[in-house]
């Protein structure tokens, strides 16, 4: 138990000055810490990683933080149960998850983030077919505000087990967490330009299941196409007659590195208007437009 100066996230945009900032290191300490804020009349928030951007740990009472609770309690990789205290890291766990032959089913780029704040603010990685982490739970420990210990699962309380999956916090400090985990596996990436307008996507992913590598988190084989790297991009298309100088200006803006089109000497605009309405005449105050990538194409 410490006096805390102050607490930020991780971006540093949300800061907050707490009365106390206390690392309990069990189920036993978290309880005596709850109930002494609660004798005190003091809030208790909960800080993971500080990698949310959102203001839900900020508070002038106590802050806990679980980095002393990383212990993995039990794992069964036939069923792919895994039970962990809340402070772990998605890093972390997916360490000690590989040594089992398992995975997460879906993680996004950054795996500081602990698995209690994680799945309580509803991290998710990408992949329209895949969940989000607090998808995979199956039974979360909660010490209440009145430091009574409860695990909430879908079989004994289905609203409630709704409700704790993510909670932000709000029904108590998460300590221990049991989730599913799936056959570990690699992520190998093709990536290759294709025109801009063309139904095929600039990047695509195939997700293969192998025993090859030594972590998901951290391992992450990459296979590059040749044509992502050796292969001219394409030269865009002209924009339409009615996008006129709008689509002009941006495509030109943002691809003037890239190509650029020979200088033109200025002209007065024309009679049709220089903006994006059709049909207007240009205002008599027009000045000539400066050069030719924002002039209206007809």
């Amino acid at each position: 138990m410490t006096a805390a100066a102050s607490w930020s996230n991780w971006a540093g945009d949300q800061v907050c000055a707490p009365a106390l900032l206390e690392q309990p290191a069990d189920n036993a300490a978290v309880i005596d810490a709850v109930q002494r804020a609660a004798i005190a009349g003091r809030t208790v928030r909960v800080a993971g990683a500080g990698h949310s951007f959102t203001d839900a740990v900020l508070t002038g009472g106590t802050l806990l933080t679980l980095r002393e609770m990383t212990q993995l309690i039990d794992v069964d990789p036939a069923s792919g149960l895994v039970r962990v205290q809340a402070g772990a890291t998605l890093h972390e766990l997916s360490e000690v998850l590989w040594g089992h032959g398992l995975a997460f089913e879906n993680l996004g780029d950054i795996d500081v983030q602990t698995i209690a704040g994680a799945t309580a603010t509803g991290t998710h990685g990408t992949g329209a077919g895949l969940r989000n982490l607090s998808a995979g739970l199956q039974a979360l420990q909660l010490v209440t505000g009145t430091g009574e210990v409860i695990e909430v699962d879908e079989a004994g309380d289905r609203d409630g087990w709704r409700a704790a999956r993510v909670s932000v916090g709000a029904l108590g400090v998460v300590t221990e967490v049991t989730f599913k985990a799936v056959e570990a596996f690699a992520i190998h990436a093709r990536e290759a330009v294709e025109p801009f307008g063309t139904s095929s996507m600039t990047s695509t992913r195939t997700r293969t299941r192998t025993t090859t590598s030594s972590s998901l988190s951290s391992h992450m084989p990459t296979t590059r196409s040749p044509s992502a790297t050796t292969a001219p991009m394409p030269r865009p298309r002209r924009p339409r007659r009615w996008a006129r100088g709008c689509a002009t200006s941006c495509w030109r803006t943002t691809s003037s590195t890239r190509y650029a089109a020979p200088a033109a000497a200025p002209r007065a605009p024309s009679r049709r208007s220089t903006g994006c309405s059709r049909g207007r005449r240009a205002p008599a105050s027009t000045s000539t437009v400066p050069t030719a990538y924002s002039r209206a194409r007809g």
